[in-house]
């Protein structure tokens, strides 16, 4: 797409293992940076729950430690993100897959802007996601911490 996204990036969003298995499975890299320098790995944080940690877990397995540590314009280290999106059990995932991949204490890589931007073209790049009501509920908690981010 426009951004860089890959068939990769779409499948992690939407938190399809399967999807995942099957361009593995036919020569995609899991690793392919967009133009913003996010990953699958980020996609699958950002997708969350049991569908994003499953994606998470099969990205981790594929990637190098380089590709884990790769910091997103947009949101920092996969690492962080986890931390940030109050994704425990991803960065449990990230950090015993790659334990130089921690997010420092108190992790901010995303600012509110850049939460907004991506709330806005999410349906457009992972329009299979599950971007519902309990991704807008962390990106609510997101935007009530980072505040002074749009101002």
């Amino acid at each position: 797409d426009t951004l860089g996204a890959t068939a990769a990036h779409r499948a992690a969003m939407a938190g399809s293992v399967e999807a995942l298995e099957l361009l593995q499975k036919n020569g995609a890299e899991l690793s392919t940076a967009d133009h913003l320098l996010s990953t699958p790995l980020h996609c699958a944080v950002l997708c969350g729950g049991e569908r994003g940690e499953a994606s998470a877990k099969l990205i981790l397995e594929a990637i190098s430690a380089q590709d884990a540590l790769l910091e997103s314009v947009t949101w920092g280290t996969a690492a962080a993100l986890a931390a940030r999106m109050r994704q425990p059990s991803i960065l449990t995932l990230i950090t015993h897959a790659f334990p130089g991949a921690e997010a420092p204490p108190g992790a901010r890589t995303a600012t509110g802007k850049a939460l907004l931007l991506h709330s806005d073209v999410c349906g457009k790049h992972a329009p299979d996601s599950a971007w519902g009501p309990e991704s807008a509920q962390r990106l609510q908690v997101l935007l009530s911490e980072d505040r002074g981010a749009l101002q």
